[in-house]
């Protein structure tokens, strides 16, 4: 039987191929957003993780690390180029 429920998939995020942007993926949710907001992006989803001591974690803790996979890309080493 359907139960016409939505299949949750994994977040994604994507950089652009001229590494400027990012595109943040979840299910029938997009934004797009500058790299230079990637850090901002990364504590606000860390921030709602941690909300009500971790209650909502397991909802924001995979967009979090696609967003810090962003990260690692950029420089290799988990920082943001200055």
């Amino acid at each position: 039987m359907n139960s016409g429920a939505v299949k949750k998939k994994k977040p994604r995020a994507l950089l652009s191929a001229d590494r400027r942007k990012v595109t943040l993926k979840l299910n029938l949710w997009s934004e797009t957003f500058d790299v230079d907001l990637l850090e901002s992006r990364i504590k606000f989803f860390s921030d709602m993780e941690a909300r009500k001591g971790g209650k909502y974690c397991q909802h924001y803790q995979a967009t979090t690390k696609a967003l810090i996979g962003v990260r690692e890309r950029l420089t290799g080493c988990g920082g943001v180029k200055s």
